[in-house]
């Protein structure tokens, strides 16, 4: 990650966790991904980052995505135990949905709103199961 977006992430994280959703390298600058907040967006132009800022909607902050994304890596065993494999989980950087990566996509993308909700809301992508290397 530049240091544009590092610098942009870490005031999110530590001053407006509940508005930031993320951060992205764009050409020459980065997109920040917020809830509306006149304040952030303050902030982060005090920043006065080199390269061009983008400031765009996001429906979720990041805090609110990971919560989500931590309660099924936590359930990772109990859909083990019902034959689904889930190789990866975790916040979009955009600020939209947590994604998970399973062999299964078709079969446990109806589960998923069942167990946690569907706000946020859950995508549900093929991915093969996750190999250590040399394995």
């Amino acid at each position: 990650m530049s240091i544009l977006a590092t610098r942009v992430d870490q005031l999110g994280r530590e001053q407006f966790a509940a508005q930031y959703a993320g951060v992205e390298l764009s050409d020459g600058g980065v997109v920040v991904y917020r809830k509306p907040a006149a304040e952030f967006d303050q902030a982060v132009r005090a920043l006065n980052l080199p390269g061009a800022v983008e400031l765009r909607d996001a429906p979720y902050a990041a805090g609110e995505l990971q919560a989500l994304a931590d309660r099924i890596a936590h359930d990772i065993p109990y859909w083990q135990g019902r034959g689904f494999t889930i190789s990866s989980v975790g916040p979009l950087q955009d600020g939209t949905a947590v994604e998970v990566g399973t062999p299964e996509p078709d079969k446990l993308a109806p589960l998923l709103p069942e167990r946690y909700g569907a706000e946020p809301p859950v995508r549900v992508l093929p991915m093969g199961p996750v190999v250590p290397a040399g394995g």
